[in-house]
């Protein structure tokens, strides 16, 4: 009987260990892929967020010089840009891009609106409604590209104004 035990005992060891060691391969593959798959998205993510400081500068100068018509349409065409990349987009970025769209919309509607106005007292009050649409706007690209150093955790580039040298009294 003793030799029955003894055979019992090393299956049932062999049974354990054949687990054990399926566990443990199951367990670092288990790993290794969230390991990939966190590498994988970090360098969609960063690529992303250059593409997004790209995107944002180039509005930027859009912006500063074309009509809010030819606004809306460079934000058109980026569209695609924008919602394949969305998932590896700063938050906040993502609602900033859309904002700027909105207000763009707004800026033309309120183009459109002065265009078609006669009273020359109404018109002021659209042009400062205009002014103030298209400050937030760029108010709204630089949060935008604040988010973006935040989510790749950099400081902005700042530029240091010179100081005015005294004079040689010689």
């Amino acid at each position: 009987m003793p030799t029955i035990y003894m055979l019992i005992g090393m299956l049932i060891g062999a049974l354990l260990v054949t687990a054990g060691g399926f566990l443990a391969i199951w367990y670092q593959a288990k790993n290794v892929r969230r390991v990939r798959r966190e590498e994988i998205m970090a360098q969609k993510q960063i690529q992303a967020n250059a593409q997004a400081f790209n995107h944002i500068t180039d509005l930027t100068s859009v912006m500063g010089q074309n009509t809010p018509e030819q606004v809306l349409n460079w934000i058109g065409q980026n569209q695609k840009w924008f919602l394949d990349t969305r998932l590896f987009l700063p938050r906040n970025f993502a609602e900033k891009w859309l904002a700027i769209g909105k207000y763009c919309q707004r800026l033309v509607r309120l183009n459109t609106k002065l265009k078609e106005m006669t009273d020359e007292m109404r018109k002021g009050g659209i042009i400062d409604e205009m002014r103030e649409c298209e400050s937030y706007c760029t108010s709204l690209a630089d949060e935008a590209l604040d988010e973006i150093y935040r989510d790749m955790n950099i400081a902005p580039i700042a530029t240091q104004e010179p100081q005015d040298q005294p004079e040689d009294q010689t």
